[in-house]
Protein backbone atom coordinates (compact mmCIF):
# COMPACT_ATOMS: atom_id res chain seq x y z
CA UNK A 1 0.00 0.00 0.00
CA UNK A 2 0.83 3.64 -1.13
CA UNK A 3 0.02 6.64 0.47
CA UNK A 4 0.93 9.42 -1.57
CA UNK A 5 1.74 13.31 -0.87
CA UNK A 6 -1.74 14.49 -1.66
CA UNK A 7 -2.88 11.51 0.87
CA UNK A 8 -4.51 9.73 -2.15
CA UNK A 9 -3.93 5.52 -1.58
CA UNK A 10 -2.68 3.23 -4.08
CA UNK A 11 -2.83 -0.84 -3.30
CA UNK A 12 -2.20 -3.69 -5.50
CA UNK A 13 -3.04 -6.75 -4.98
CA UNK A 14 -3.38 -6.50 -1.37
CA UNK A 15 -5.77 -9.07 0.82
CA UNK A 16 -9.45 -7.27 2.10
CA UNK A 17 -8.00 -8.85 5.56
CA UNK A 18 -4.86 -6.59 5.40
CA UNK A 19 -6.34 -3.40 4.16
CA UNK A 20 -8.48 -3.36 7.15
CA UNK A 21 -6.14 -4.05 9.48
CA UNK A 22 -4.41 -1.01 7.95
CA UNK A 23 -7.15 1.50 7.70
CA UNK A 24 -8.52 0.31 11.39
CA UNK A 25 -5.04 0.54 12.63
CA UNK A 26 -5.13 -3.27 14.10
CA UNK A 27 -2.99 -5.87 15.32
CA UNK A 28 -4.08 -8.79 13.13
CA UNK A 29 -5.36 -10.65 16.49
CA UNK A 30 -7.72 -8.40 16.70
CA UNK A 31 -9.29 -8.73 13.69
CA UNK A 32 -12.12 -11.26 14.82
CA UNK A 33 -14.36 -13.30 12.85
CA UNK A 34 -13.21 -12.11 8.93
CA UNK A 35 -14.15 -14.25 6.73
CA UNK A 36 -11.90 -17.33 5.38
CA UNK A 37 -11.95 -15.53 1.80
CA UNK A 38 -10.34 -11.99 3.67
CA UNK A 39 -7.39 -13.72 3.54
CA UNK A 40 -7.30 -14.66 0.13
CA UNK A 41 -9.63 -12.70 -2.47
CA UNK A 42 -7.16 -9.55 -3.39
CA UNK A 43 -7.55 -5.90 -4.41
CA UNK A 44 -6.41 -2.62 -5.78
CA UNK A 45 -7.73 -0.02 -4.63
CA UNK A 46 -7.21 3.91 -5.83
CA UNK A 47 -8.73 6.71 -3.95
CA UNK A 48 -8.35 10.36 -4.25
CA UNK A 49 -9.23 12.85 -1.76
CA UNK A 50 -10.96 16.31 -3.26
CA UNK A 51 -8.07 18.22 -1.42
CA UNK A 52 -4.66 17.53 -0.33
CA UNK A 53 -5.18 15.22 3.35
CA UNK A 54 -3.40 14.67 6.70
CA UNK A 55 -2.97 10.86 7.31
CA UNK A 56 -5.88 10.40 9.72
CA UNK A 57 -7.93 11.86 6.92
CA UNK A 58 -6.54 9.24 4.62
CA UNK A 59 -7.48 6.25 6.55
CA UNK A 60 -10.69 7.69 7.66
CA UNK A 61 -11.37 7.77 3.64
CA UNK A 62 -10.08 4.10 3.48
CA UNK A 63 -12.42 3.03 6.75
CA UNK A 64 -15.35 4.46 4.74
CA UNK A 65 -14.14 3.05 1.46
CA UNK A 66 -14.09 -0.89 3.00
CA UNK A 67 -17.62 -0.29 4.81
CA UNK A 68 -19.28 1.16 1.36
CA UNK A 69 -17.70 -1.55 -1.21
CA UNK A 70 -17.47 -4.81 1.16
CA UNK A 71 -20.87 -3.69 3.25
CA UNK A 72 -18.63 -3.91 6.26
CA UNK A 73 -20.24 -4.25 9.62
CA UNK A 74 -18.71 -4.83 12.62
CA UNK A 75 -18.22 -3.64 16.99
CA UNK A 76 -15.62 -3.20 19.17
CA UNK A 77 -15.63 -4.84 22.49
CA UNK A 78 -12.58 -6.53 24.93
CA UNK A 79 -11.99 -10.50 25.09
CA UNK A 80 -9.92 -12.44 27.09
CA UNK A 81 -7.69 -13.78 24.31
CA UNK A 82 -4.38 -15.93 24.83
CA UNK A 83 -1.67 -13.88 24.89
CA UNK A 84 2.13 -13.25 26.56
CA UNK A 85 3.65 -11.35 29.16
CA UNK A 86 6.68 -9.70 28.36
CA UNK A 87 9.38 -10.49 31.82
CA UNK A 88 12.86 -10.70 33.16
CA UNK A 89 14.97 -13.99 32.87
CA UNK A 90 16.70 -12.88 35.81
CA UNK A 91 16.11 -9.81 38.11
CA UNK A 92 20.25 -9.36 38.70
CA UNK A 93 20.85 -8.48 35.13
CA UNK A 94 19.52 -7.96 31.91
CA UNK A 95 21.09 -9.55 28.54
CA UNK A 96 24.56 -8.46 26.67
CA UNK A 97 22.49 -5.97 24.31
CA UNK A 98 20.87 -4.04 26.65
CA UNK A 99 21.21 -1.01 29.15
CA UNK A 100 20.01 2.23 30.46
CA UNK A 101 19.99 4.81 27.46
CA UNK A 102 21.63 8.35 28.51
CA UNK A 103 19.27 9.94 26.45
CA UNK A 104 15.53 10.24 25.48
CA UNK A 105 14.79 9.95 21.35
CA UNK A 106 11.04 10.82 21.82
CA UNK A 107 12.41 14.26 22.95
CA UNK A 108 15.29 14.84 21.44
CA UNK A 109 15.85 12.78 17.70
CA UNK A 110 15.75 16.13 15.66
CA UNK A 111 18.60 17.28 17.61
CA UNK A 112 20.58 14.05 18.66
CA UNK A 113 22.53 12.30 15.56
CA UNK A 114 22.63 8.72 17.73
CA UNK A 115 19.17 8.66 17.59
CA UNK A 116 19.44 7.89 13.89
CA UNK A 117 20.45 4.66 14.31
CA UNK A 118 17.42 2.94 15.06
CA UNK A 119 16.17 0.81 12.76
CA UNK A 120 13.94 -1.87 12.10
CA UNK A 121 14.55 -4.85 9.73
CA UNK A 122 12.97 -8.27 8.95
CA UNK A 123 15.35 -9.83 10.87
CA UNK A 124 16.70 -6.87 13.43
CA UNK A 125 15.86 -4.35 15.65
CA UNK A 126 18.26 -1.52 16.81
CA UNK A 127 17.02 1.19 18.95
CA UNK A 128 18.51 4.23 20.79
CA UNK A 129 17.20 6.24 23.93
CA UNK A 130 13.73 4.11 23.64
CA UNK A 131 11.23 3.39 26.07
CA UNK A 132 10.36 -0.65 26.53
CA UNK A 133 6.97 0.33 24.83
CA UNK A 134 9.09 0.57 21.46
CA UNK A 135 10.30 -2.83 21.98
CA UNK A 136 7.01 -4.20 23.00
CA UNK A 137 5.56 -3.17 19.60
CA UNK A 138 7.95 -5.46 17.94
CA UNK A 139 7.07 -8.29 19.85
CA UNK A 140 3.15 -8.17 19.88
CA UNK A 141 4.23 -8.42 15.82
CA UNK A 142 6.18 -11.12 16.03
CA UNK A 143 4.40 -12.87 18.62
CA UNK A 144 0.96 -12.13 16.39
CA UNK A 145 -0.92 -12.19 20.17
CA UNK A 146 -1.50 -9.31 22.68
CA UNK A 147 1.84 -8.67 25.16
CA UNK A 148 1.75 -6.65 27.98
CA UNK A 149 4.62 -5.09 29.66
CA UNK A 150 6.25 -6.75 33.40
CA UNK A 151 9.75 -5.86 32.81
CA UNK A 152 8.97 -3.00 35.25
CA UNK A 153 12.06 -1.33 33.34
CA UNK A 154 11.22 2.43 33.43
CA UNK A 155 13.30 4.86 31.47
CA UNK A 156 14.88 4.65 27.91
CA UNK A 157 17.27 1.70 26.85
CA UNK A 158 19.93 1.31 23.94
CA UNK A 159 19.18 -2.18 22.60
CA UNK A 160 19.86 -4.46 19.98
CA UNK A 161 18.19 -7.64 18.43
CA UNK A 162 19.32 -10.03 15.81
CA UNK A 163 17.24 -13.03 14.89
CA UNK A 164 16.26 -15.32 12.15
CA UNK A 165 13.67 -14.56 9.37
CA UNK A 166 11.27 -17.60 9.16
CA UNK A 167 10.96 -16.70 5.19
CA UNK A 168 14.91 -16.83 5.06
CA UNK A 169 16.27 -18.81 7.71
CA UNK A 170 19.83 -18.14 8.79
CA UNK A 171 21.87 -20.88 10.30
CA UNK A 172 24.19 -18.77 12.75
CA UNK A 173 21.14 -16.59 14.34
CA UNK A 174 18.48 -17.92 16.97
CA UNK A 175 14.23 -17.78 16.83
CA UNK A 176 13.30 -14.19 17.74
CA UNK A 177 12.30 -15.59 21.24
CA UNK A 178 15.28 -17.40 21.73
CA UNK A 179 17.28 -13.99 20.87
CA UNK A 180 14.80 -11.84 23.11
CA UNK A 181 16.14 -14.32 25.97
CA UNK A 182 19.73 -14.36 24.74
CA UNK A 183 20.44 -10.85 23.89
CA UNK A 184 18.05 -8.83 25.89
CA UNK A 185 17.96 -11.22 28.97
CA UNK A 186 13.66 -11.02 28.31
CA UNK A 187 11.52 -13.65 27.94
CA UNK A 188 7.80 -14.42 27.08
CA UNK A 189 5.22 -16.05 29.68
CA UNK A 190 2.06 -17.25 28.43
CA UNK A 191 -1.13 -15.80 30.56
CA UNK A 192 -4.49 -14.49 29.39
CA UNK A 193 -5.22 -10.85 28.40
CA UNK A 194 -8.39 -8.91 27.60
CA UNK A 195 -7.76 -6.72 24.63
CA UNK A 196 -9.36 -5.02 22.30
CA UNK A 197 -11.03 -6.53 19.66
CA UNK A 198 -12.40 -5.54 16.05
CA UNK A 199 -15.09 -7.97 15.32
CA UNK A 200 -16.78 -8.31 12.36
CA UNK A 201 -20.48 -8.80 11.89
CA UNK A 202 -20.76 -9.14 7.76
CA UNK A 203 -18.33 -8.67 5.22
CA UNK A 204 -19.20 -9.27 1.72
CA UNK A 205 -17.31 -9.70 -1.25
CA UNK A 206 -16.94 -6.67 -3.67
CA UNK A 207 -18.20 -6.70 -7.22
CA UNK A 208 -16.00 -4.85 -10.28
CA UNK A 209 -16.41 -0.85 -10.23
Amino acid sequence: MRIMPDGGIQVQALPVRSLMTIAFDLQPYQLVNAPEWSREARYDVQAKPARPAPRAQTMAMLQALIIERFGLVFHRERRPLDGFRLVRSSDERLGPNIRPSQIDCEKVSATEPACREARITVDSMKAVGSPMWILLQEVIAVAGAPVDDGTGLAGTYDFELQWSNELAPSGDRPSFFTALQEQLGLRLERRPITADVFVVDRLERAGPN
